[in-house]
């Protein structure tokens, strides 16, 4: 989940209570992870894993307009994958 969207008030809590991990984008361009955070929230994500925690991907890292075909999936959720054997 955008991690901006933690900062909305009942939004942000209940998605910390309920276990969402951000994913946290460049200022500016919301299709470029910040990759020196979103490597902590990475090793949050592989130490919930490796302790059996489950995990539910969102690939293609957004709301697609169309439903009739696929955004580029994002490669952290197939790395997370690959690296589990999920």
């Amino acid at each position: 989940m955008m991690a901006s969207l933690f900062r909305v008030p009942i939004l942000g809590r209940i998605s910390s209570w309920v276990g969402h991990f951000p994913v946290h984008f460049k200022a500016g361009d919301s299709d470029v992870v910040d990759r020196g955070l979103q490597g902590v929230v990475m090793e949050q994500v592989h130490e919930y894993v490796e302790s059996g925690g489950g995990l539910c991907f969102y690939p293609e890292g957004g709301i697609n307009k169309s439903p009739y075909t696929m955004r580029n999936w994002r490669r952290g959720a197939l790395r997370v994958a690959e690296r589990h054997g999920m």
